[in-house]
């Protein structure tokens, strides 16, 4: 009895790898048992929902390029895994070495998490191009073809690679047997610990991939392994459509795989086809009794006269094109649930199809990855180039970054995973800007990218106009600093390294002067003078007596451009006391220094200047500047400056420039430090504040050192005489957020931030948590989401 069951087991395993049609997978290619080669070329696609119809016209005009360079070109969308091993072994390198039991909590939890998605999330999408070659053409010319192929793809702007042998083994595995979870698969079982030898009598890669069974016997679905599958054929397009990408949302659904055969069709039998439309149809015309085929055949008629006037306009070949759709799922309900959503949208395209009842085996082979058309030309239909190519499924809206971190998901349930310090040609620095309207979800994304930032050993500061960053702050270790208080002080005289290469003469000539320094002093003395302007607007006279005194003051403490500064301690500075004194000992003892005639500012313009830095040095406003710089050595803080807003305008300013000075001496010197500014409208009226945040945003790529901005009134941007400052915020940061803006100049917010008018339909309703994330060239209508883990950390501020 075993020895029967064993042979009923070995004949249902020969049977299942008949129907596979696989006899051996190489380097490059599958080869069946009579000596075909398969090889496939690997599509990354592109997120085809936020393209604009133009962008969107170009990619179809591209393939139907191809498609008619390549003859028998096969196109397929398949179930694939989405594999996050480099993201958990970088998370996992940041474990071992983290010192802050927060953070390696964080990544542990981020590792399951990955887990978790992947499992719930079971695929993500593979796209590829398949060719056919018979057994007469020689591996020479398979590669020369595939090389072409390769080339004409590349020039023509997609992202393609040849499918080595572990991606095809990918293929077959997941398709045949829904193994989502390995990365790597074995030639025969046990490879790691067997030789070849011992392997004769292990079970192949084919063996282990076989479904356990394949069934037939059901009229509208067949049975595959754990699964339940039906094929479907199209067998009628419309005539005319608007559409573009019809098979778009096909070829991104879950479950679904799509087979696309595609054969020219030669000059004389485009001319037979053509004739045998039009005998037709003027047949129907003149001796059908009933209206309805008369309206049809002169419909039918104005219908190839178009086609044969476009073809001979643009001589655009025809193809013959058959398209197989399979759905898969593990049960029937599952099954039923994925039919109606595929029948709404071919419905919804108008497009024709049958259920293949009864041919459901023929059908199976027709759709998988390494099959062939068996229905040969009962499906198959002649269309112009661009309408096959119209149908491009090379579409899918998920991204996964090696070493990225999870931000949440795109708007079709793809998962977006990101590394804002991945570089590539259109990714050339990690510079972020958010924004949106309030309450839009902006506070909710910087608390993720601040967990995100400090887990990935960035340092971060952070300018908190509204104290929501505090709770979060502290979970993680950082520091919060009420900068309103007082007990805090960064001291203004303290010199900070403002740049650390020589600046291009290609420097705009609105870059902050200290950037043209040489010196550190130098650097600081011209920062200096930006800082007294934006407290109080000085007259330039008054400014270069400015300059005088505090080149006075700093020889007066030693501090010359051959100081060592790494050897200096903070009490080792001058403080703005030690400044008025000595502006007001220069006034006493002015007339004794004019006689000797070496000095050369105005007495009176020096007793203004002492009265126009008394608040600042010794009054009222001293106690946030009058001190040596206290701040803890900390690699996270959050400046609270909740209370700034409500003071006057000079003193804000005054504080945004103190503060924003400690943050680029951190940002220059030590690297990999982010700057957070969130309310940067608050900013936008100080053009100077603006100009040093351009420079930090100009000079950070090179030391790891990004610049994050966010801002609500996006119409602040966009005021005539500011516009031009608030230009390069808007454009040069490589990763931008844009929420619902509220009520803004559409046209000036779509013109600025150069968005598309099929990008702002993204954002032009409110959607909280929603919004149009733009990454180079790749665009994303994102839902940002944060694990419960991490949402625990936020606090009860906004964002919460």
């Amino acid at each position: 009895m075993r020895y029967t069951n064993d042979r009923r087991k070995k004949k249902k395993l020969q049977t299942t790898l008949q129907l596979m049609d696989i006899k051996e997978i190489d380097q490059s290619s599958v080869i069946t048992p009579d000596g075909q080669r398969i090889s496939f070329i690997l599509i990354t696609p592109v997120n085809m929902s936020v393209l604009s119809d133009e962008v969107v016209a170009g990619r179809i005009s591209a393939l139907a390029n191809i498609l008619t360079s390549i003859e028998n070109l096969q196109i397929l969308c398949l179930n694939a895994s989405q594999s996050y091993e480099k993201n958990k072994e970088h998370l996992a390198a940041q474990m071992k070495t983290e010192t802050n039991e927060v953070l390696a909590e964080l990544d542990r939890k981020d590792i399951e998490y990955l887990d978790d998605i992947r499992i719930s999330m079971a695929t993500g999408r593979e796209f590829a191009f398949a060719v056919r070659f018979k057994k007469n053409i020689g591996r020479p010319q398979q590669e020369q073809t595939l090389k072409r192929l390769l080339l004409i793809l590349l020039e023509a702007g997609f992202t393609a690679r040849i499918a080595e042998e572990q991606e095809l083994k990918g293929i077959l595995a997941i398709y045949f047997a829904q193994d989502i979870y390995n990365d790597y698969w074995p030639d025969f079982d046990g490879e790691e610990i067997l030789s070849p030898a011992e392997a004769k009598q292990e079970k192949s890669f084919l063996e282990l991939i076989a479904p356990s069974i394949i069934d037939f016997r059901r009229q509208r679905y067949y049975v595959c392994g754990n699964t339940q599958r039906t094929v479907w054929a199209v067998r009628g397009y419309p005539t005319t459509t608007k559409d573009q990408t019809i098979f778009r949302e096909l070829g991104e659904k879950d479950g679904v795989t799509l087979h696309i055969y595609t054969r020219p069709v030669g000059s004389y039998e485009t001319n037979k086809i053509l004739e045998r439309a039009e005998r037709r149809n003027r047949h129907m015309l003149n001796n059908s009794s009933r209206i309805k085929e008369k309206v049809e055949a002169e419909s039918n008629m104005q219908d190839v006269q178009l086609l044969i006037e476009n073809m001979h306009r643009s001589k655009e070949p025809f193809l013959h094109c058959a398209v197989f759709i399979e759905m898969a799922a593990g049960n029937d309900k599952a099954l039923e649930l994925l039919q109606g959503d595929v029948a709404a949208i071919l419905n919804r395209h108008k497009i024709l199809y049958d259920k293949l009842f009864l041919q459901q085996k023929e059908g199976m082979i027709s759709a998988m990855p390494t099959g062939q058309n068996l229905f040969e030309n009962q499906f198959e239909r002649v269309l112009p180039a661009s309408s096959v190519a119209n149908m491009f499924p090379f579409s899918y809206s998920g991204k996964t970054d090696p070493q990225g971190m999870y931000i949440g998901r795109d708007a079709n349930g793809s998962n977006i995973i990101v590394n804002f310090d991945q570089r590539g040609q259109d990714k050339t620095n990690g510079h972020i800007i958010i924004l949106g309207n309030s309450g839009e979800g902006k506070s909710f994304l910087l608390k993720i990218l601040s967990c995100i930032f400090r887990q990935s050993r960035k340092n971060l500061y952070i300018l908190d106009p509204e104290n929501e960053y505090k709770e979060l702050t502290e979970a993680l270790g950082g520091t919060y600093m009420d900068m309103m208080t007082g007990k805090y002080i960064i001291n203004p005289l303290e010199p900070r390294l403002w740049n650390q290469e020589p600046v291009s003469e290609l420097e705009s000539p609105d870059t902050p002067k200290a950037f043209f320094k040489p010196l550190r002093i130098n650097q600081h003395i011209a920062f200096l003078r930006d800082f007294f302007s934006a407290y109080k607007p000085f007259p330039t006279e008054q400014l270069d007596t400015l300059e005088i005194m505090l080149e006075l003051l700093y020889k007066e403490f030693h501090i010359t451009e051959e100081t060592d500064y790494s050897r200096l301690r903070s009490s080792d500075y001058p403080i703005l006391t030690d400044l008025y004194k000595l502006m007001t000992r220069e006034l006493e003892n002015y007339e004794e220094k004019a006689e000797t005639g070496l000095v050369v500012y105005r007495k009176e313009t020096l007793r203004e200047l002492c009265l126009g830095l008394h608040g600042i040095c010794t009054g009222a406003e001293s106690v946030y500047f009058n001190g040596y710089t206290n701040i803890p050595n900390a690699k996270h803080i959050d400046f609270g400056v909740k209370d700034m807003l409500s003071t006057n305008q000079s003193l804000s300013n005054a504080m945004y420039f103190n503060i924003l000075s400690f943050m680029s001496h951190k940002f220059l010197t030590e690297g990999d430090t982010n700057i957070c500014c969130d309310e940067l409208h608050e900013l936008l009226k100080n053009r100077i504040a603006i100009s040093y945040l351009l420079s930090f945003i100009k000079r950070g790529r090179k030391r790891g050192s990004n610049v994050i901005l966010a801002s609500q009134n996006v119409s602040d941007f966009f005021l005539p005489e500011i516009v031009e400052y608030t230009k390069p915020l808007l454009s040069i940061p490589t990763h931008r957020f844009l929420f619902y803006p509220g009520s803004c100049d559409t046209e000036e917010y779509k013109r600025v931030l150069g968005v598309s008018d099929s990008e702002y339909r993204v954002i032009q309703n409110p959607n909280r948590g929603h919004c149009l994330y733009s990454c180079g060239n790749e665009r994303y209508h994102l839902h940002v989401i944060a694990p419960k883990y991490k949402k625990a950390l936020f606090g009860t501020a906004g964002g919460a």
